[in-house]
């Protein structure tokens, strides 16, 4: 089958007109510049380049084509995204781009139309199962654009053809921006998610969702919920998001902190792919987002979080850094004089030197906010790193005042010193060689530090 792809370079459309290859359709898709372009042909796709609000341009190029699917979206940055005018191309696209298509592909004769379309704008239905076929859409800020795609559809099918409706969950995917967003907030004890844990909300792996595209193209016509087999509560997949990225649990925002415009992202809705399943052999590879975090996680290659142990020990670190560094910095006489607790120990070694007794403090201070850097970023190598900066600090540091401890100095205060001295490097060594397992696949986009 000749297949016309929009979106073709997006995140979904990339692994569509991938698997469509694979399946031996002959693929065009649109590229706008020479980059995607090469990207395209490199996947065996011939490609073109047409802007999809010149009606006139998308008939010639929609010409001699026995399918259009339409995968375009204007997704804006994840910064962005609280905007409403940040959307503004993405609704022109649902609207204008999908009617002229649809009148490209009815020109070309086309048989079959396939439209992108959300599976979570169906509002609040608590643990009802829901499906396209017997749940209509609440009213939301994107339900007007999305309806007026899908109207467009039904136009295609009463012209004769079989107009297919694809209604995605949120997706996920390694090179997804809000993907990786999610990811670095979870290693981060964070669920960017909004909503009561006990509500549903549906999502699907990309590349499930690419190979239901394909699979759509001999669907009967209609409209269909692209979703996980196993839908899971929100409060479930926060814990499996967790596991991924190696931590016990994410904090969550509650419901009523979401923006009210934004209150059909909250709503818990379990929806059902069993109508699309029934009509075609399309089975999703990830049944459920604890398998499609895992698979994931290692397309990602993400590392995962510092075991708690390795954090605890960290936190012994800095504050003993903070404590020692503040004092010899800001107070150096007292320090010279009391240190620890006023049993005097600097003192008992030599006279008084503000200039070095600050520069241990500045030393000190410098090591804490490296063993700070080391537990707000969770990196093995940067936490590494620290472990053996204070073995360069502590070692040396041990050896000297075990071979000066001072003959009138009590015997508790030499174990004092000893035992004291010899926690950073117990602690250093012990954080060096701890291991945990890294995900095992090589391939896919690593999660930046």
């Amino acid at each position: 089958m000749r297949v016309f792809v929009a979106g073709a370079t997006g995140v979904l459309g990339r692994r569509a007109v991938t698997q469509l290859v694979a399946a031996g359709h002959q693929v065009t898709g649109v590229a706008r510049s020479p980059e995607k372009e090469a990207l395209l042909e490199a996947l065996g796709v011939r490609t073109v380049c047409v802007d999809l609000f010149d009606a006139d341009a998308v008939r010639a190029a929609v010409a001699g084509h026995d399918a259009v699917v339409n995968v375009a979206t204007k997704i804006p940055p994840v910064a962005q995204m609280a905007r409403l005018r940040a959307w503004d191309e993405n609704e022109r696209i649902r609207r204008e781009a999908s009617t002229n298509l649809v009148d490209g592909a009815i020109a070309a004769g086309a048989t079959v139309f396939v439209q992108e379309s959300l599976a979570f704008l169906y509002g609040e239905h608590g643990a009802d199962w829901l499906d396209a076929t017997t749940t209509p859409w609440m009213p939301s800020i994107f339900s007007g654009a999305m309806e007026a795609a899908e109207e467009n559809v039904r136009r295609f099918s009463a012209n004769g053809g079989r107009g297919i409706v694809l209604r995605f969950g949120r997706f996920y995917a390694s090179d997804s921006d809000q993907t990786i967003a999610t990811m670095q907030a979870a290693r981060r004890g964070l669920a960017l998610d909004i909503g009561n844990g006990d509500s549903y909300s549906p999502m699907i792996d990309a590349d499930d969702a690419a190979s239901a595209v394909v699979d759509a193209l001999g669907a009967p016509a209609g409209t269909y919920d692209i979703v996980d087999d196993e839908p899971f509560t929100r409060g479930e997949q926060s814990a499996a998001l967790a596991a991924a990225v190696g931590r016990r649990r994410l904090w969550r925002a509650p419901k009523w902190a979401a923006p009210k415009r934004a209150s059909y992202l909250a709503a818990s809705q379990r929806v059902s792919n069993r109508a699309f399943r029934e009509a075609t052999n399309w089975r999703p590879l990830s049944p459920n987002v604890r398998e499609g975090y895992r698979k994931l996680a290692r397309a990602m290659r993400i590392e995962p979080v510092l075991p708690g142990r390795v954090r605890l020990m960290l936190w012994v670190l800095a504050v003993t850094a903070l404590g020692v560094g503040v004092q010899a910095e800001f107070f150096p006489r007292a320090f010279y004089d009391d240190f620890p607790y006023g049993r005097g120990w600097v003192a008992m070694d030599g006279r008084y030197n503000e200039h070095l007794i600050r520069d241990v403090g500045a030393l000190n201070l410098a090591l804490f906010v490296l063993t700070i850097g080391a537990i707000v970023v969770g990196s093995r190598a940067i936490t590494r790193i620290t472990a053996i900066s204070w073995l360069v600090y502590s070692v040396p540091h041990l050896v000297y005042h075990l071979r000066h401890l001072s003959m009138v100095m009590p015997g508790a205060d030499k174990v004092g010193i000893a035992v004291s001295l010899s926690i950073p490097i117990v602690v250093s060594i012990v954080m060096l060689f701890d291991r945990a397992r890294l995900p095992a696949s090589p391939s896919g986009r690593r999660l930046p530090a």
